[in-house]
């Protein structure tokens, strides 16, 4: 566990909770750390002033293995249990907390990673104020961000529009995260590869999305599936006769100005 770890840490029943509750099992066979977005993570926090990292909404500890590779000390915090155990598998030390009301003391952690994962916390100002409290002065806060941008410009709201109203209610613009986070420095990152498989990655790659295995992994499908499941099929449907026939909107496997997602780094003053 993190030095200085406090008692408590939450929990509430909710989609979210039931997503990653299935996902666990499985959810490393598509969802591993992508050298991608693991390089320049590992690199922002290697100017920590120590080696102690709280990864929050760690999961099933993707990342966390690589930062414990590179010779850091990572404890995963995450609200889902059935995560958690699987990266107690791997023998990373774990907390189950809410990532809005963290159970650590201040100044307990030198960096704190928040990987994919703002986007599914409704406080997330609340989750941004305890990672500033828990760091030490010096201390690094590294964002793995997926933004309104983000979904902006996904062309799968075409096919299935549903999931606008959470995608513009759970993401915001990197803006208002930067806005918290005064002289953070953000960084576009241009996602290529599959090996952390978002729905954001599937842009470039749709005909991803219509292997069911591979849809089941993200939370957007997961999502759609529960709460939209004949627009989802209708969906997957277009979706499928657009690739056969060459249809899909110009432009959709290019790099974008904000990129697949940002990375943001902050420093705590000393």
């Amino acid at each position: 566990m993190l030095p200085g770890m406090a008692a408590g840490g939450g929990d509430n029943s909710s989609g979210f909770a039931r997503t990653y509750a299935t996902q666990a099992a499985t959810y490393d066979r598509t969802r591993s750390a992508s050298t991608e977005t693991a390089g320049p993570v590992l690199a922002a926090i290697s100017s920590a002033p120590g080696r102690t990292v709280l990864d929050v909404g760690g999961g099933t500890g993707n990342y966390a293995l690589v930062m414990r590779a590179s010779g850091f000390s990572v404890t995963v915090a995450d609200r889902s249990a059935e995560m958690l155990a699987v990266a107690a598998g791997k023998g990373l030390p774990t907390c189950r907390a809410d990532a809005a009301s963290l159970p650590f003391c201040d100044r307990s952690a030198d960096a704190v990673t928040m990987l994919s994962m703002l986007h599914q916390v409704p406080r997330w100002k609340e989750a941004l104020a305890g990672a500033r409290r828990v760091l030490r002065p010096g201390g690094v806060l590294c964002l793995l961000l997926y933004t309104r941008e983000h979904m902006d410009s996904h062309f799968f709201l075409g096919y299935f529009p549903g999931g606008r109203a959470w995608a513009s209610r759970d993401t915001r613009p990197i803006a208002e995260y930067a806005a918290e986070l005064p002289g953070a420095d953000v960084q576009p990152l241009q996602i290529r590869g599959t090996g952390d498989l978002t729905m954001h990655v599937m842009r470039r790659h749709p005909s991803l999305a219509l292997d069911p295995g591979l849809r089941a992994q993200t939370s957007f499908f997961a999502r759609m599936l529960r709460e939209h499941p004949a627009e989802l099929q209708a969906g997957l449907a277009r979706l499928a006769s657009d690739i056969s026939s060459g249809s899909l909107p110009a432009g959709y496997d290019r790099d974008l100005p904000d990129g697949d997602a940002y990375l943001a780094t902050w420093r705590k003053p000393a």
